[in-house]
């Protein structure tokens, strides 16, 4: 099975909806939103608010997340965020900055997140298919409960608890050659 290989950006969707930037991606998305909402929201796309969001992973995809409890997409390459629930309200409809680990850091977390089978058959494109993709492997976590071990890593998460969840890979995939 030929899973998604590489972690999920902004740049990605806004590739799939044919828009040069995630810039652009976000003076589409408000435009739209907009539309159906009845509303005008306003972007100052050139303006770079001094207050960062942080990057995260979730399912595969690069996502931040804005204190009213909206969500976006994001990425590395250009770090700026839009929150299409409150209009980045409390920054003056400017953009925020996104905080992304290090780029060496980043790599070492995407290719540990990337080592977790999942089956992703599901979706038309590396964007569904990482949104919609399972876990095949659950393990116990120390409390005894039972997790999927799902491709997410959360802002401030050590590489080293990564490293140690995806331990249950290799015997994982001794079950599944015995």
């Amino acid at each position: 099975m030929n899973n998604v290989n590489h972690i999920i950006t902004a740049k990605h969707y806004a590739q799939r909806e044919g828009c040069a930037s995630v810039k652009d991606r976000i003076i589409k998305l408000a435009a739209d939103a907009g539309r159906k909402r009845k509303a005008i929201i306003r972007v100052q796309i050139d303006k770079v608010s001094t207050r960062p969001v942080f990057a995260r992973i979730e399912l595969g995809q690069w996502l931040a997340d804005c204190e009213c409890g909206g969500c976006e997409f994001v990425d590395p390459i250009e770090p700026v965020f839009f929150c299409l629930s409150c209009g980045n309200r409390n920054d003056a409809n400017m953009l925020r900055p996104v905080t992304f680990p290090a780029q060496e850091e980043r790599e070492q977390i995407e290719a540990l997140i990337l080592a977790r089978p999942v089956n992703d058959l599901r979706g038309l494109d590396d964007c569904e298919r990482a949104h919609q993709a399972l876990p095949l492997i659950v393990s116990e976590a120390p409390d005894g409960t039972v997790v999927p071990l799902t491709r997410t890593w959360n802002h401030g998460e050590p590489i080293a608890n990564l490293r140690r969840e995806n331990e249950v890979i290799d015997i994982w995939n001794r079950n599944k050659e015995a």
